[in-house]
């Protein structure tokens, strides 16, 4: 998150621990703990270094590994609160637990993240699209994968391009910011449609592809592919990875 590192998921025993800010691990600066990290593991900037460091900040065996924790059965993290408030250290021990079984931070509970921005909530499905304020029609594209149930991305395309006729936007946007990739064919027919409608003048405002650290991979592809192709805007923080990588070999 910009400023910072925070706790988004937690087990019960430790809840007063959501949405605090994390400073130091056993003693060592969030900074320096990110900066080891990044020397074991592969990317392409400090995006997607800092991308890779959400993953592994629970790995304590790489922070062992590196000399960061003491013991690898218990850890000490010093944590602020987000609301204000003193630092304090909080000794957690290191047993693995499920996933399903961790607390979430309050304001990203499906149900219960309307206040949020529609690109901030969370999403039942992969891919969809709705208009929005300013006369956009906004789409997320969370995977470059067909749902395992439902429309697939062929069909959500029509439905897209079908809007666009019987609705047209002033502007499209396209979110690409939570996907980490896939299949990156399964977006060409919606970007080569797109380049004809931009062209035909039926989207005024533009195209815009909101991108950050997770996009990556197929993502990256597409990035690119909508950049060059439809002429659209790219908004946001740099991609997690750079766009000179295979991909999508065929044999």
């Amino acid at each position: 998150f910009v400023g910072g590192w925070y706790i988004t998921s937690a087990t019960a025993e430790h809840k007063d621990l959501l949405e605090c800010r994390l400073v130091e691990i056993d003693g060592h600066p969030i900074a320096e703990v990110v900066e080891r990290l990044g020397e074991i593991t592969s990317s392409d900037n400090p995006f997607g270094r800092d991308l890779g460091a959400t993953w592994h900040l629970t790995n304590v065996d790489m922070l062992a590994g590196l000399g960061l924790v003491r013991e690898a059965e218990e850890i000490e993290v010093r944590v602020r609160p987000l609301k204000g408030g003193n630092e304090r250290v909080v000794k957690l021990a290191t047993a693995k637990v499920k996933r399903e079984t961790l607390l979430t931070a309050p304001d990203s509970t499906p149900g219960k993240d309307e206040a949020l921005p529609i690109s901030l909530r969370q999403r039942s499905r992969p891919y969809g699209h709705r208009m929005i304020g300013f006369g956009a029609l906004y789409l997320w594209y969370d995977s470059c994968r067909d749902q395992r149930q439902g429309q697939t991305v062929a069909q959500w395309t029509k439905r897209v391009l079908k809007e666009i006729d019987t609705n047209p936007p002033e502007r499209v946007i396209i979110d690409l910011r939570r996907n980490g990739g896939g299949l990156s064919n399964l977006l060409d027919p919606m970007i080569r449609s797109l380049a004809e409608v931009r062209k035909a003048g039926k989207v005024p405002g533009g195209i815009y592809v909101l991108i950050g650290s997770n996009t990556q991979s197929a993502a990256q592809r597409n990035t690119s592919s909508l950049k060059f192709t439809c002429k659209a805007t790219l908004v946001g923080t740099p991609t997690g990875q750079g766009p000179r990588r295979f991909g999508a070999i065929q044999m």
